[in-house]
């Protein structure tokens, strides 16, 4: 009964690409097995460090009222699998079955013969996250936490839950989940992890990608990473377009300036003081962290901190607080301090807080050609030029440099076109902010009157 098998676009182009989708009725996979290849011309597939599982959302364009004819609706199953070249290998593609949480109604327009609709699917992780919920008490290592929560109420396959993708943390946490999503529950979990060669890695992310559950610190996801390089061309009359290595030409690339100076205070990027009780010793303690002494700990992506010293001695000379204390420190007296028990995950929390707060301030998107073999937790290297108001500066050092992909949106449009957009995150620079700005303006090209 399948309509077609796959569709490869643009065959024996740079751009070349395939395809293939397929819609079945959940309670019975094999007897209404449908291809639905020709139908779907538009997706966009989601692979994210932050969003804890996969999803996609797409149109189907349907020409024979097959929608309706199979009573396709939310809790079907929609297979896809996407590819650069049908040789490569299993690793090198994205094969994935989704549950469909959203169809949007029919809908017709003028001129249009066929009917269209929208809908929205999540891997089996997300569906099972979204509709669980957890009323239990966990003691016990948090990677231990994470596997049980994963096993029991992500109903994870054996083959999604590699080990060897989970951080090995230290001490023991206490965590009541009151009527939470297992995902809520992972996330606080995370919020309390450290990793056990290290008391200052307590970056944590729960991701899924096309293969695998993680549960990673930021170092752990560096240290482990896939490698690509990117550039940004700048000359436009080219003749070699079909060339290889404009596989990896940057199509667009946006450098976004969401830095809020207050937002990095109360992030603990300057300096932090945490207040708690141990339950050990009965006594309160504190733990300060001084991100000009300590940041050369928490740095991944770079050598330099992305803030110069003019930017942290006008915060630490800001009067504009009407407080006794010093305007550069923060007491936290929250329940998350009490809960902890164990020195190493006082003192951690700081660094963690801050390294998020870093990598936020610098976050680039870029738009290449298609790559499935991109996903979050790689590094690409983006090689992009100064620009031309710029003499001696041969790259830009802000957007160029390694950077720690985040998401990437696997987009398939209607136009026979495959791009992937990835958004890039880096806590460091390669070269020192305040050296630069010292010597910018021997760098600028002067208009002469």
């Amino acid at each position: 009964m399948a309509l077609t098998q796959s569709l490869v676009i643009n065959d024996k182009k740079i751009d070349q690409f395939g395809y293939k989708v397929t819609f079945y009725k959940k309670t019975n996979k094999s007897a209404t097995q449908v291809g639905f290849t020709t139908y779907v011309r538009y997706f966009r597939l989601y692979e994210s460090l932050m969003s804890k599982f996969m999803y996609i959302e797409g149109i189907i364009t349907d020409g024979g009222g097959m929608v309706q004819r199979l009573g396709i609706q939310p809790g079907d199953v929609l297979e896809i699998e996407l590819y650069k070249d049908p040789s490569d290998s299993v690793e090198e593609k994205i094969s994935k079955e989704f549950v469909i949480e959203q169809l949007g109604g029919q809908n017709r327009t003028d001129g249009q013969k066929a009917s269209r609709y929208s809908f929205r699917a999540v891997s089996a992780i997300g569906y099972e996250g979204i509709k669980n919920k957890i009323k239990k008490s966990f003691k016990g290592k948090a990677k231990d936490i994470v596997l049980e929560i994963a096993n029991t109420y992500l109903a994870a396959p054996p083959a999604m839950i590699n080990t060897s993708n989970f951080t090995d943390t230290s001490g023991d946490i206490v965590y009541n989940a009151a009527s939470l999503s297992p995902f809520e529950t992972i996330e606080n979990v995370c919020i309390q992890s450290v990793a056990s060669d290290n008391p200052k890695d307590a970056n944590f992310f729960f991701y899924e990608t096309r293969d695998s559950l993680n549960f990673k610190s930021l170092k752990k996801i560096v240290s482990s990473a896939n490698a690509f390089v990117y550039v940004l061309k700048v000359d436009k009359n080219r003749d070699d377009v079909s060339a290889s290595n404009d596989y990896f030409r940057i199509q667009d690339i946006t450098h976004h300036n969401s830095t809020d100076q207050r937002q990095k205070l109360k992030d603990g990027v300057l300096k932090n003081k945490t207040v708690s009780f141990n339950f050990i010793s009965r006594k309160v303690e504190e733990t300060t962290f001084d991100l000009k002494k300590d940041y050369k700990d928490i740095l991944v992506m770079g050598d330099y901190l992305l803030m110069d010293d003019e930017e942290i001695d006008n915060f630490v000379g800001d009067t504009s607080r009407t407080t006794d204390e010093e305007p550069n420190i923060f007491v936290r007296c929250s329940q998350e301090c009490y809960d902890q028990v164990v020195d190493n995950k006082i003192q951690s929390r700081p660094f963690a807080k801050a390294q998020r707060g870093l990598m936020n301030q610098t976050v680039v998107t870029i738009k290449i050609h298609g790559n499935p073999k991109l996903r979050p937790g790689d590094i690409i290297e983006l090689k992009v030029p100064q620009a031309s108001g710029h003499k001696k500066e041969e790259r830009d050092f802000i957007l160029s440099g390694k950077f720690l992909i985040g998401s990437a949106a696997h987009t398939v449009t209607d136009a026979n076109n495959y791009v992937t957009v990835c958004d890039l995150f880096k806590d460091g620079y390669e070269r020192n902010i305040t050296d630069y700005r010292k010597d910018i303006n021997s760098h600028l090209v002067r208009e002469r009157v």
